[in-house]
């Protein structure tokens, strides 16, 4: 059984304890160029080599500095990018940056596609939303912003044994990166940046060494119940209808599925439910008839 977002066990269980500044992979690798689609949510890369974007620490912060990570352009439909160097972001004018909201909500699940030349390497269908607090204190509000799918753009890095899916947004990515045993793969690491305006704060984090969304080589993954990633102390990252792939595709699609066991802690009780309504039903059935019978017998 796969294990869910918040385990980590067997052969694949690392030290818990986080690097000071990791850097997450980039979208852009190689020296040909990268194509994405933004309505198929889909990227090309035929080279397995990375240039990381920017730094990012395993802890949040606030800040007013204009430091920027950097994205690639995203604009709307096919863009190009060449990967001999990183690019400034230039996001699509008429996507807003982001905004907090004080509840959460049900994030739109989008479809994300990376491509090794001709052959689809990763796909991800998923709701992500992105949780934050200003405070260490438990008592400190969280706050929420969810991705929308058409102001997203996928991209990522396609190797034998380790891949990336990196999701940019104006004002912020989430990556996650998978990595493949001899009979099964995994998300080994999953990180976010978010900026938020008025005032301007930053929001960053990652979670290395961990086993999540596991599957058997070439099945796919599928956890419809809201799965949690704890990036930093002022970051969470929450995942919810999710069915994903990496490595190992056959004619581009989906392979059997492999469930996260959260799923069936949801079902189970009320499969429970049911059969325990249907017991006491036919406990009430049994009885009328019985006292039926016996009221028969005693006019005899």
């Amino acid at each position: 059984m796969p294990n869910n977002a918040h385990a980590a066990a067997g052969p694949h269980t690392a030290p818990a304890s986080l690097p000071t500044a990791v850097t997450p992979p980039a979208c852009t690798t190689g020296t040909s160029p990268l194509t994405a689609s933004h309505t198929a949510g889909r990227a090309t890369q035929p080279s397995d080599r990375t240039t990381p974007p920017a730094t990012l620490s395993a802890s949040s912060h606030s800040s007013t500095s204009s430091w920027k990570p950097v994205l690639p352009t995203h604009t709307p439909g096919r863009t190009t990018a060449t990967r001999s160097a990183p690019q400034t972001a230039s996001p699509a004018p008429s996507a807003p940056w982001p905004t907090l909201a004080p509840q959460p909500s049900s994030a739109k699940t989008g479809t994300y596609e990376v491509l090794n030349g001709s052959r689809l390497c990763i796909k991800a269908e998923m709701g992500i939303e992105l949780a934050v607090q200003d405070t260490e204190s438990v008592f400190s509000p969280q706050r929420y912003f969810s991705l929308d799918p058409n102001g997203t753009q996928a991209s990522g890095n396609c190797g034998f044994r380790r891949s990336n899916l990196l999701l940019n947004f104006r004002g912020g990515f989430v990556n996650l990166t998978f990595t493949k045993e001899e009979d099964s793969y995994y998300v080994s690491e999953v990180g976010a940046y978010l900026t938020v305006s008025n005032p301007e704060k930053i929001y960053q984090g990652m979670k290395s060494a961990v086993v999540a969304f596991e599957a058997a080589v070439g099945h796919s993954f599928k956890c419809v119940s809201k799965q949690s990633f704890q990036l930093s102390t002022r970051l969470q990252l929450k995942t919810m209808n999710v069915r994903l792939q990496a490595f190992d595709f056959e004619d581009d699609h989906f392979g059997n599925v492999d469930e996260c066991s959260s799923d069936y802690t949801i079902v189970l009780p009320v499969i429970g439910a049911i059969v325990l309504g249907l017991c006491a039903l036919g406990l009430i059935v049994y009885g009328i008839r019985l006292k039926r019978q016996s009221s028969g017998y005693q006019r005899i």
